[in-house]
Parts: C-alpha cells; sequence; structure tokens
C-alpha cells in the first residue's frame, strides 16, 4: 500500500497522513515496509575493488612523473581520479517518483 504524504490517512482520523500516522506507517493495517537490500538496488562496491583501482590510478601518473612526463602523469591521475569518482557517484541514481506525472522526475510545485 503505498500513501503520499498529503492523501487521508488510512486510518479514519480524517487528518492528512502526514499530520497523523507519518513515521508512525507500522501501526496502520495492511502496512509493508518498503524492500531494501538484496533486490532493492545495485550491491555497493566493494572497499578492496576502490582501494585496488585508486592505487592503479596513483602508480600509472607515478610511473608517468618518473618517465619524464610529469604534465601527462598528473593529466592521467587527475583525470583517472575524476572519472572513478564519477562512477561511484552516478552508478546508482534514485528511480523517478511514480506520480509525478513528469517523465524527469522533477516536479517544483506546479
Amino acid at each position: 500500500m503505498k500513501i503520499n504524504r498529503n492523501d487521508p490517512c488510512p486510518c479514519g482520523s480524517g487528518q492528512k497522513f502526514k499530520r497523523c500516522h507519518l513515521g508512525n506507517e507500522t501501526e496502520l493495517p495492511g502496512y509493508e515496509a518498503p524492500k531494501v537490500g538484496p533486490g532493492g538496488g545495485k550491491p555497493p562496491i566493494p572497499k578492496k575493488v576502490l582501494q585496488g583501482s585508486v592505487a592503479l590510478i596513483i602508480l600509472g601518473a607515478l610511473t608517468l612523473i618518473f618517465m619524464g612526463h610529469a604534465d601527462w602523469g598528473v593529466a592521467a591521475g587527475g583525470g583517472g581520479l575524476l572519472f572513478l569518482l564519477m562512477v561511484v557517484m552516478v552508478r546508482d541514481p534514485p528511480p523517478p517518483k511514480d506520480d509525478s506525472g513528469d517523465p524527469s522526475g522533477i516536479n517544483f510545485g506546479k
């Protein structure tokens, strides 16, 4: 059962859900907790994978620097770290809201 904040509370009090049972949803009959966990999205990137990726980027940059290409080493290291940061940040964006009516999922209160 999906309840929006401004819907009437299903308990029958006549108040909006946000004023009545928001935060105490488990007291409502028929309430099912949202599924979070193994089926609720992509698993997190293991810490060892991130550490290994950072170590390889730094090692590659230092190799270029010691070979006499300092500008290439700095550019490769910075670019690699920025790319890794981007991968981590945009890996699992939140889904758009089902009831927004807007394809982008952004609603500014219109």
